[in-house]
This record gives structure tokens, C-alpha cells and sequence, in this order.
């Protein structure tokens, strides 16, 4: 009898540590190679039914996407690469990539030699199935769903994306700065789900004002299984965190937050109206703590960041907010344990937006945010 109890408690635990180890694990992959990828897939599949096909989409991708594999924290990198100090474990091409840029002039000269090298132009332009599968569409979006299937906006894709967004509102936010762009972001994602565009009246992040758009907010939630995600576009950035800051409900309703172009931390030159950049940062430091930004539900809401850049701008960034002020730090974990915040980086994207078809980079936020929410979910 002992012995035959031993035998089932070993079996138990054999069976146990077999269903662990066979798990699904999510993908391990850089989410802004994940999203310039994609959307050079997409330009692909715009392109291949055209004359001079290759030419074509060539062209289109080196004008209109920023991406380097070597480029993790490039705000630094191209603004001061003499004093840079690059993370162990490094990226092969990475210290040569900041050796280049020691010996450039700041601007135009550092940002070719960024985004437009041999091994930014390859991770761009070569065959997207030698990323591996942790790359294959297919592992997030299901069966059909190739890179083929991808460029093409093939059915099986534009049907899983349907149904990963089926109970959500794609809510695109901008002040007066960037309601243009928004407006045709948020025409090109209403073919593919429910989306709204809110126009905010500036960016000053005060409380009356975070709680009135946070109003404004629940108000699109008009069943228990509604969920936003927030496309937030420009100087509305600040507003929409503060948004969130003040109202717990609303947070358990938002899944994923974009953060494109926003100035986080403030401006250099011909400021919008709202908080200085010594204010706005400190104002981050106090307010955007996985504390302040908890939710009921356990789980991390990705806070994905895109900086918007101009070729020549100095210091790095769209010419009038530099590329690291475009950003939010993830916070610290605190001893709870409990992170609601996880930064997503999606690199960098022209300042022009005009440069890219709205209708691309809709699609690829739809995918990129598909993995996010998916198999490619940040954990608590």
C-alpha cells in the first residue's frame, strides 16, 4: 500500500512538473522590432502588386520607418554617445554602432548613421521568417495568420483581429497639436474595430481636468465586457495619465495605453501651454508609481511609448521635444509585488507623420497591441 502511494505521488509530480514545462511561454521578442516589422510587411504587401515592386517598397520603408536592433535606449545613444555606457549583455553591432556616433557631429550626421546603416536597413528589409518563430504571427493572431497572410491583410488576419478586439474601444486622444493625424488614425482603425476620436482642450495635467476626460472616458463603457485601449497622440499625454490617476474604475476598464509623441517630460522651445519641464517630470515621479496607477485586477497594463523624431533636430526628437522627454520610465515595483504598469517601447516614428499611410500604421498598432493583449501580455 505504501508503495504503491509513493508511486502515485511520484507520478503525480512527474505529471505536474510536465504540464509546467509544457506550457505556452510568450514569445521573447522586442516589441518595436515586433511593430516596424509588421509594418514594413504591410508596405510589402502594398507594393508587390506594382511595377518596380521592390524598388517601391524599399523607398517607402527607408523614408517612412525608424528602427535600429542595436538602438535600445537611443534617445541617449544619439545625444551624448561619448559619455553612453552600453548595457551588459550588449547587442553584436552595438559597439560599433556607439563608436560611429562618437565620431559625428550631432544631428543629421548621428541620425543616418542610426537609422539608416546597413543593420537598420537589414532588420527593416530582410525576410521577416528569419526572425524565428518567436516572430510568426501565427503564435498570436492563429492559423492562416502568416507573414504572407499579414501583408496581404489576408482574411484569417483581419478575422483574429476582429475577434481579439471584438469587446474593445480604440479611443484616439490629441489636443489641438496633433487632431489631424488623429482624426485619420482613428478613420483608418474603424474598419477593423470600434474606434472614437476625443478631442482634449490643452495638456495641463491638473486634477479637474484629468477627472472631467476621465468622465468623458467612462462613458464608452456601456457593457461589463467593454474594455478601452487609450491611442493617445501628442500633448495629450499628460492629461490622459491623469485621467487614469484619478479614477481606479476607469483603470480596470482601460487594458493598453499609447503614448505617441507626448511630451512627458516637457518641451525646449515654443512650449504648449501646460507644465515646464522640471514641473512635468516631478509630476511623473509622483504620480505615475505603480501605486498611483493600480488596478483591482492583477494584472500589467502595457504603456506603450512611441517618440516622434526629426532627422536634424538637436538634441534627438521632433524639433521641439526631445526624444527622452517623450518617455515614461517603468516604476519601481513596490513591496507589494504588484506591477499595473509595464513600458513598452516601440521605438521611434517620423515627427511627418504624413510619411507613412495611416492605414499601415493602424494595422500595426492592431497587431502589435494584439500580441500585447494576447500571448505577449506583460504579467503582473
Amino acid at each position: 500500500m505504501v508503495v504503491n502511494l509513493t508511486l502515485f505521488l511520484v507520478a503525480l509530480i512527474l505529471g505536474l512538473i510536465a504540464a509546467v514545462l509544457g506550457r505556452p511561454k510568450p514569445p521573447a521578442l522586442d516589441a518595436g522590432r515586433l511593430f516596424s516589422v509588421c509594418q514594413s510587411a504591410l508596405l510589402w504587401g502594398q507594393a508587390e502588386e506594382g511595377d518596380d515592386a521592390v524598388a517601391v517598397w524599399t523607398e517607402r520603408v527607408t523614408a517612412a520607418l525608424l528602427y535600429n536592433p542595436a538602438g535600445r535606449q537611443g534617445w541617449a545613444k544619439l545625444d551624448d554617445p561619448a559619455g553612453y555606457e552600453i548595457p551588459v549583455p550588449s547587442h553584436p553591432s552595438e559597439r560599433a554602432l556607439v563608436e560611429a556616433l562618437r565620431g559625428l557631429e550631432p544631428g543629421s550626421a548621428r541620425f543616418e548613421r542610426f537609422f539608416a546603416d546597413d543593420s537598420a536597413r537589414s532588420a527593416l528589409l530582410d525576410d521577416p521568417h528569419a526572425l524565428g518563430d518567436d516572430y510568426d504571427p501565427g503564435r498570436w493572431l492563429g492559423h492562416g495568420c502568416d507573414w504572407e497572410a499579414l501583408a496581404r491583410w489576408a482574411e484569417p488576419v483581419q478575422a483574429a483581429i476582429g475577434r481579439r478586439f471584438e469587446h474593445h474601444h480604440l479611443v484616439v486622444m490629441a489636443a489641438q497639436d496633433a487632431l489631424e493625424a488623429a482624426g485619420a488614425l482613428r478613420g483608418a482603425l474603424a474598419a477593423h474595430a470600434s474606434s472614437v476620436l476625443l478631442s482634449t482642450q490643452g495638456c495641463e495635467p491638473s486634477p479637474s481636468q484629468g477627472e472631467a476626460l476621465a468622465v468623458r472616458l467612462r462613458e464608452l463603457v456601456k457593457t461589463p465586457a467593454d474594455r478601452l485601449v487609450l491611442l493617445v497622440l501628442g500633448d495629450a499625454g499628460p492629461l490622459a495619465l491623469e485621467a487614469l490617476r484619478c479614477d481606479p474604475v476607469l483603470r480596470d476598464r482601460v487594458v493598453a495605453v499609447l503614448l505617441d509623441g507626448c511630451p512627458m517630460g516637457g518641451v525646449v522651445r515654443d512650449p504648449p501651454a501646460g507644465l515646464a519641464v522640471e514641473e512635468r517630470a516631478a509630476w511623473l515621479g509622483e504620480h505615475f508609481t505603480q501605486s498611483a496607477l493600480d488596478t483591482e485586477i492583477r494584472r500589467s497594463t502595457p504603456y506603450c511609448v512611441l517618440a516622434r523624431l526629426e532627422p536634424g533636430a538637436i538634441p534627438p526628437g521632433d524639433g521641439r521635444t526631445p526624444w527622452g522627454h517623450q518617455r515614461v520610465e517603468e516604476p519601481p515595483t513596490p513591496a507589494s509585488g504588484r506591477r499595473p504598469i509595464a513600458v513598452v517601447e516601440l521605438g521611434a516614428a517620423p515627427a511627418d507623420r504624413g510619411l507613412l499611410d495611416p492605414g499601415v500604421f493602424a494595422r500595426g498598432l492592431l497587431l502589435v497591441l494584439a500580441f500585447l493583449l494576447g500571448d505577449g501580455a506583460p504579467r503582473a
